[in-house]
């Protein structure tokens, strides 16, 4: 027989790119849609679509999000957007936010997860505005929804890949900077 499959999810992400040379208040409209035909199910199943609209806005008054690597296996020191590898060698990546917007940012969370090929190792902050007040984080180690712990909290186990969050109390101020940092080893 064949098996039974209920409230299966299917994740789809859209990556746009931003030119450098995009205008404050230009905005791209991205339409999504998905088509689902059921095979084998009795009874048959009609098929079904699905569209969500996407608009995306340039503006100054956001968060920024800088995503950098390095290999510390190499001993390499500066972090850039790329990076020479092999197999067994560690990576680190940094995530610098800053507040670029008039007010202040309250319930900041950063969100990544481990690359493909890869497996995590670590997580930290790095460099933290004292008006953040305190820091959770969930790993492949604490995968949520397992409690949130201490960003300070080394974590070892198994290898695994999965997200990593990190979630802060506190705001971060108008032109406020910080990153968070985690490593991966890759397969």
């Amino acid at each position: 027989a064949t098996p039974v499959v209920f409230n299966q999810k299917v994740c789809v992400i859209v990556q746009e790119f931003i030119p450098g040379t995009a205008q404050m208040g230009y905005s791209n409209d991205v339409t999504v849609q998905a088509s689902f035909t059921y095979g084998n199910a009795s009874p048959v199943l009609p098929t079904a679509s699905y569209t969500l609209h996407d608009i995306t806005t340039m503006g100054s008054s956001t968060l920024e999000l800088k995503k950098e690597v390095r290999n510390v296996t190499q001993g390499v020191l500066v972090f850039g957007v790329n990076n020479l590898a092999k197999s067994g060698e560690t990576l680190e990546y940094r995530i610098t936010y800053t507040n670029n917007a008039p007010t202040p940012i309250t319930n900041l969370m950063v969100n990544d997860t481990t690359p493909v090929y890869t497996s995590f190792v670590s997580s930290t902050t790095g460099t933290t505005p004292a008006t953040l007040t305190a820091c959770t984080k969930n790993t492949p180690f604490n995968p949520s929804p397992a409690l949130a712990v201490n960003c300070t909290l080394s974590q070892t186990g198994a290898s695994s890949t999965g997200s990593v969050n990190w979630k802060f109390t506190g705001s971060l101020n108008p032109g406020g900077i910080g990153d968070v940092l985690f490593q991966v080893k890759v397969d």
